[in-house]
């Protein structure tokens, strides 16, 4: 008797654990054939938020729950993401300065010449031992362009002596230091490269070491071409321009590389799924964490990295498939089944902080024309 019953048991055991199992399976599974047949997204539209004269772009609130949601408002309309932030990582966003006292209202794109803009550039970098054939590209471009400048931050991934030792040994001139980047302050997912999360946390640890001051983030990829113009010169332009600018043209859209369970985290309106993704392999930053713009994309983007499934949600990878059905190739409407990590996130921040206007971060500035290259190894 007393087997049967054990038998029973387990039997009804393994039928709820299957339940749970094929329900979640479904749930996703559902969301994932609506995005990828009707190319439609959730709207993220905050039905239960009251607009006031008051309110602007509030860019998060703290729930009962004690958690964080992405919060922004486009228009007339306020959306927020499904998803909540776990104030577990406060005290590590409070370390790299960019846990603000309170809400943070973003009510415009700041234009050049509305703040003090530093009139030098903060070269920075990282690698392992995978990409150092690429990266010595990239410090001879640096060397040849500014001889005799330490202007370059190395962060090392995982670097051997040697590499670390021929690195110093034939590019001194231009390295200011070199940095052991400590994993062990962050989550052990952290540790696994290919998620791209160490990048923002890099960034972000730079922007508080010289704040105000303008960052040049170069993925190993990136030459240097020629010297970076004067801040001072962007003054005189008239077109309004991001503070954070991207320069690396995808060649498609946000909607087609991007995981669609980040939108639960970091939203993506379904009027903007068509909006172009740039790469995020090189990026200039004016006037560090200075600017509100620069802070709301520095903190919720360390806010995403640090989330167990914000920055690499389940089944997420880079290989891509704009192939349509039909053998015609889709690279804004179709998503590829892949995901884009650090890059996916950043953009989808710019985005919304820039009204979803790709030029005025995405499309650099014509004093920088011909600085860059991409030469991938």
């Amino acid at each position: 008797m007393s087997r049967r019953i054990l038998l029973i048991a387990a039997s009804l055991i393994i039928f709820i654990l299957l339940y749970i199992w094929l329900n979640s399976y479904t749930r996703n599974a559902t969301f994932w054939t609506v995005v990828q047949t009707q190319q439609y997204y959730y709207d993220f539209l905050d039905e239960d938020v009251t607009l006031s004269g008051k309110q602007n772009n509030e860019n998060f609130v703290r729930s009962n729950e004690g958690q964080k949601h992405f919060i922004f408002r486009h228009e007339s309309r306020i959306y927020k993401g499904k998803a909540g932030f776990t104030n577990d990582f406060d005290k590590i966003l409070a370390d790299l300065d960019l846990l603000p006292e309170e809400n943070v209202s973003i009510t415009s794109v700041e234009k050049f010449g509305s703040f003090s803009w530093s009139q030098e550039y903060v070269f920075l970098t990282a690698f392992s031992n995978n990409h150092y054939g690429e990266a010595t590209n990239l410090l001879k471009s640096i060397s040849q362009v500014y001889p005799k400048q330490k202007v370059l931050t190395v962060y090392n991934l995982g670097l051997s002596e040697g590499n670390i030792a021929h690195m110093q040994t034939f590019f001194p001139s231009i390295i200011r230091e070199v940095v052991n980047f400590n994993f062990t302050n962050y989550p052990a997912y952290v540790g696994d490269l290919t998620q791209y999360r160490w990048k923002s946390l890099i960034i972000a640890q730079e922007l508080k070491k010289h704040r105000g001051q303008n960052l040049v983030w170069m993925d190993s990829s990136i030459l240097l071409k020629k010297p970076l113009p004067m801040s001072a010169h962007l003054f005189k332009d008239k077109k309004p321009y991001s503070s954070w600018l991207l320069f690396d043209q995808t060649g498609h859209s946000i909607f087609a590389a991007t995981n669609p369970l980040m939108y639960n985290f970091l939203p993506l309106p379904k009027f903007a799924y068509k909006s172009l993704m740039i790469g995020a392999n090189l990026q200039i930053i004016f006037s560090g964490i200075n600017t509100p713009p620069n802070r709301f994309v520095a903190e919720w983007w360390v806010r995403c990295s640090l989330d167990p499934h914000c920055m690499a949600p389940h089944g997420s990878h880079l290989r891509c498939d704009f192939q349509n059905p039909d053998g015609h190739s889709d690279r804004f409407g179709r998503y590829g089944n892949c995901h884009r990590f650090d890059q996916s996130a950043l953009n989808i921040l710019l985005a919304w902080i820039n009204g979803f206007n790709t030029s005025l971060y995405g499309e650099g500035h014509e004093l920088f024309k011909d600085t860059f290259a991409v030469e991938r190894i």
